[in-house]
């Protein structure tokens, strides 16, 4: 998406996403929202882009297990 867009969604990633920088090294935010029977997503971040990769990247990850424990958990019974 193009940050610069006088979009309103990208204009309130970019005013929360600054504020939290204030606090913190690294700040990604994901959004979506539908309209119009279609789903419409935001994405913006601030600080260390490596930092914000690896953060995501974490987290896929660390779901994808808790979704392959649940998963398992649900064959033992």
């Amino acid at each position: 998406m193009n940050e610069k867009s006088e979009d309103p969604g990208a204009t309130l990633l970019q005013k929360h996403a600054g504020a939290l920088s204030e606090h913190f090294d690294s700040v990604q935010i994901f959004v979506t929202r539908l309209e119009a029977n279609a789903t419409r997503s935001w994405v913006h971040g601030e600080g260390n882009w490596y930092a914000r990769y690896g953060q995501i990247v974490e987290w896929i990850q660390r779901e994808d297990e808790h979704g392959r424990q649940e998963i398992r958990k649900d064959d033992e019974s």
